[in-house]
């Protein structure tokens, strides 16, 4: 029997599997768009529950942030290396590139004299 969990723009319906795990299925109102609708998570009832007060239909894409690492980076290669070269990677961290590039960044003429980079 699956959990229903009602929010304003549509229900999610939370099935145990056999395993243990839980298959979590969003259905929206037609026009409310989701980047993912459904997701198999080894999170517990309780805290799906907890998850989806605080996100309503966008619980799967909250977990999957968690559960799938490939998720994230994903989403940022593809945002990311949209503007950028790769190679400005090379050897670096996400934070570490960020951080030089916003340096970078605030050290234009316009704006050199608010920061310390």
């Amino acid at each position: 029997m699956a959990a229903i969990l009602p929010c304003t723009g549509g229900i999610v319906r939370v099935t145990r599997l056999p395993d243990g795990r839980h298959r979590i299925s969003v259905e929206p109102k037609p026009g409310i768009p989701l980047a993912r609708s459904i997701w198999e998570t080894s999170y517990p009832l309780a805290l799906i529950r907890e998850m989806h007060a605080a996100k309503g239909l966008y619980v799967c894409d909250e977990i999957m942030r968690e559960e799938d690492p490939r998720y994230v980076e994903h989403f940022l290669r593809h945002e990311v290396l949209g503007y950028v070269d790769a190679a400005d990677f090379a050897g670096k961290q996400i934070l570490e590139w960020c951080l030089r590039a916003c340096c970078r960044l605030a050290k234009t003429p316009a704006s050199s004299s608010r920061t310390n980079c």
